[in-house]
């Protein structure tokens, strides 16, 4: 759940108190400095049970990037080039670079209307201050609400500087309630130059830059994968800590659904580093009953793999792999 959009019929899950003092004035977000020091060329400065993580600004031609600290149970749910959410469970970190409204504004327009109406969406405990230390040593605006949305308790704290909104939300349907990490990540913000996201999963961690053409992102339990539309279906996956290819191979070799399955070396597999080469063929059932078939490469070396579904013929999927930069 995105920290910004809880409910559809919300939009923006914010709300509004009848203070009228106005947010501070807005500075540029480029080169916020985490307050611990943890930026995207250092994920060893995150403090134990985090990881690192970056948020792509990819859908407006910004050219920035969200980098922050989460807890390592964390995975990233969903990213859209101007925002993205980190979660586990009903608890959830969301980030967006596209906060043109203020805080205040988005609550006059979305929440207010739900103020005490009992039963679904209704919203209560509403808290809004307009300056207040936000992150990256900056302050801005604070809101702090909760909701009984489709159901679910929920409670929100969102921060906003600099066109920058970071917070959190916490569902009651975890048992127990889970203890705030808000404070924690507030402290990691950062905001650097650059359209790059970071996976890390099982001690290894790799900042990717996004690929032309994304049409959407969603997280994998070790890595992240990239979906492309029209002209034909087409998906590159980015995953870390895996095991060998042989061990793939191995496994495929026992699917009869799987055909011209293939195991060479290359020379450049990922990040100019040599590796190995996978190549297979895969038998899937449309919705109509009828036989889609995937043609599969997987390129690994180390800990670090890509996979390309249906390759398409251009060099994309090269420039992402030899593009991709090891961490730890």
């Amino acid at each position: 759940m995105d920290a910004l959009k809880l409910v559809p019929a919300l939009a923006a899950a914010l709300a509004l108190t009848g203070c009228s003092a106005s947010p501070p004035s807005e500075k540029s977000p480029v080169e916020f400095r985490a307050e611990n020091g943890v930026a995207s060329s250092a994920p060893g400065r995150t403090s134990s049970g985090t990881k690192l993580a970056a948020c792509p600004l990819y859908g407006n031609k910004q050219e920035l990037s969200i980098v922050l600290a989460v807890p390592t149970r964390f995975t990233l749910q969903s990213a859209d080039g101007t925002g993205c959410s980190f979660g586990y469970d009903w608890q959830n970190i969301g980030v967006s670079g596209n906060a043109a409204k203020t805080l205040r504004q988005r609550m006059e327009t979305y929440l207010k209307p739900y103020e005490d109406i009992g039963g679904d969406e209704s919203v209560s405990d509403i808290t809004y201050e307009p300056d207040v230390p936000a992150f990256g040593g900056r302050r801005g605006e604070r809101l702090a609400h909760y909701c009984f949305c489709d159901g679910q308790e929920i409670e929100s704290v969102d921060y906003r500087t600099a066109g920058v909104v970071v917070g959190e939300s916490r569902s009651h349907l975890t048992k127990p309630f889970p203890k705030s990490v808000l404070p924690n990540v507030l402290r990691s913000v950062s905001v650097e130059r650059g359209v790059f996201g970071i996976v890390a999963a099982h001690g290894t961690a790799v900042r990717y830059g996004v690929p032309t053409g994304v049409n959407y992102m969603s997280g994998l339990e070790d890595g992240v994968q990239f979906g492309f539309q029209k002209p034909e279906y087409h998906r590159v996956e980015l995953r870390v800590g895996v095991r060998p290819l042989s061990g793939e191979r191995d496994r495929l070799s026992r699917d009869n659904t799987v055909s011209k399955l293939v195991l060479t070396d290359a020379s450049r597999a990922v990040a100019e580093r040599a590796g190995q080469r996978l190549n297979y063929d895969q038998v899937f059932k449309d919705w109509d009953n009828s036989d889609r078939i995937e043609h599969v490469v997987v390129f690994q070396s180390g800990k670090v793999r890509v996979t390309v579904v249906n390759e398409s013929g251009d060099d994309q999927q090269q420039t992402f792999r030899h593009r991709l930069r090891a961490l730890s």
